[in-house]
C-alpha cells in the first residue's frame, strides 16, 4: 500500500498510519484531490468524516482550514489511529480546551478525544468511537452542525443507506449542506434516492465513485 499523505494546508506532507491487517480503505490520494476540488474553501467549515478509518480525508479538511471535523468510526482501533495520526501531523490532544462544542450524549466517549492544533487557532476536533446512527443521536443532542459530511461505509454494505436515511431529517444537516458518499462504482444507491436524496454529481475513480448528495426537497 503506497504512503497516505497529507496533499495540502499546514500538515502538507506528513504521512499518516494506516492500519495493517485491518479492513481499511483509506481514500486514494487522486479521489482525495477531486474531492477537496468540489469541496471548496474550507476555512470555517464544519465537517463530518464517517466511518473514518485512518482519519486521511478528516485531517485533510483541518490541514485546509476546517473549522470543526468530528470522525466517527465504530472499531477503536480505527479511532486510535485518527488519534495518533492527529498527533503526527501536530494537532494536539487537550481536551477540548477550545472546542466550540463536545458531543454531551456521547456518553463522554470523545471527553479525552477532542482537541484544538498546536498554533491555537479556531480550529477544533473530536473522535466518536461508535457507529454513525448512534453518532448521529449523540451529536442532535450535542446541537453539532455540519456543512459536509463524508462518508466512506464497508462497499457492497448497507450501512451507507442505513445512515442517509437517518441523516434526511437530521437537525446535523443545514439547508446548504453537503453530502459526500464514497462506494464501489458497480453499486446502485437507488435506495438513497427513494429515502429523500437527489444525486447532485457523481464521478467514477477505477472501481471507485464519489457521489455528492443533497435532499431531494
Amino acid at each position: 500500500m503506497c504512503p497516505v499523505r497529507i496533499i495540502a494546508g499546514v500538515a502538507k506532507g506528513r504521512t499518516l498510519k494506516t492500519l495493517r491487517g485491518y479492513d481499511i480503505r483509506p481514500t486514494p490520494e487522486k479521489v482525495r484531490e477531486s474531492l477537496f476540488q468540489r469541496f471548496g474553501e474550507l476555512r470555517g467549515v464544519r465537517f463530518l468524516d464517517g466511518f473514518a478509518g485512518s482519519g486521511a480525508v478528516g485531517i485533510e479538511a483541518l490541514s485546509r482550514g476546517a473549522s470543526r471535523v468530528v470522525f466517527v468510526d465504530s472499531d477503536r482501533r480505527a479511532c486510535r489511529c485518527v488519534e495518533e495520526n492527529l498527533k503526527r501531523v501536530g494537532f494536539s490532544e487537550e481536551a477540548g480546551r477550545k472546542s466550540p462544542r463536545r458531543a454531551r450524549g456521547a456518553d463522554n466517549a470523545a471527553a479525552g478525544l477532542s482537541g484544538v492544533p498546536a498554533e491555537g487557532e479556531e480550529r477544533s476536533w473530536a473522535i466518536l468511537p461508535m457507529a454513525m446512527t448512534r453518532a448521529i443521536a449523540s451529536l442532535e443532542r450535542a446541537e453539532e452542525v455540519f456543512d459536509i459530511v463524508f462518508l466512506d461505509p464497508p462497499y457492497r454494505s448497507e450501512e451507507g443507506l442505513v445512515v442517509l436515511k437517518r441523516l434526511v431529517g437530521s437537525p446535523l444537516l443545514l439547508p446548504g449542506s453537503r453530502i459526500f458518499l464514497e462506494h464501489a462504482f458497480s453499486e446502485q444507491i437507488e435506495g438513497a434516492v427513494e429515502a429523500g436524496w437527489r444525486v447532485v454529481d457523481a464521478r467514477r475513480f477505477g472501481d471507485t465513485r464519489v457521489t455528492e448528495l443533497a435532499r431531494a426537497d
